[in-house]
């Protein structure tokens, strides 16, 4: 079984790990599992509490029917993330090496690829880069937890970057 972030560094020996797309200042919130096993636990606990009694008068307070956002909030930026997690094995990339690809050109890379693939593969076959790809790669993605703290009482018990050294890092590293 490869790595939950395999599908990301798969070209960590070629081009891909020495790139980046856009500005590579977007924060992301990656989530440890555990934290996540520890929100749902909190909304079955705070649901069996409330079977059979009247909703509380302050609606803020209710936990049943309700969505939670739930993360580390503990945003990284995209890339440093990669970077940490890379320079777990025995391949680090030095910052040196990074070389900053806009997004637009990302975009029109992706777009011919896309066409390229299509077009030769007679429909059957995507391409391995997408502007899909490059959208995720560059978005800002950070989530607000409160109402899960106010609510649940949910506090990240671990933080992302404690567990990196501990998680399928073997599955990474080069022989």
């Amino acid at each position: 079984m490869s790595a939950p972030w395999a599908g990301w560094l798969p070209l960590r020996d070629g081009v891909a790990c020495g790139s980046r797309w856009g500005m590579a200042r977007n924060p992301y919130d990656f989530m440890y599992v555990g934290n996540l096993a520890d929100a749902y636990l909190l909304a079955a606990h705070a649901l069996l509490n409330a079977w059979g009694r009247p909703q509380p008068t302050d609606p803020s307070v209710w936990a049943d029917g309700e969505v939670f956002n739930i993360s580390n909030d503990d945003p990284w930026l995209f890339w440093d993330f990669q970077s940490a997690v890379l320079a777990l094995t025995r391949n680090p990339i030095r910052p040196e090496d990074i070389v900053v690809i806009p997004k637009w050109v990302g975009l029109v890379i992706g777009f011919l690829g896309e066409w390229v693939v299509w077009a030769i593969s007679g429909r059957t076959r995507t391409a391995d880069m997408t502007r899909e790809d490059i959208r995720f790669s560059t978005l800002i993605r950070t989530l607000d937890i409160s109402k899960a703290k106010r609510v649940l009482g949910y506090c990240p018990a671990v933080g992302v970057g404690a567990k990196i050294p501990n998680r399928n890092v073997y599955s990474l590293r080069k022989d």
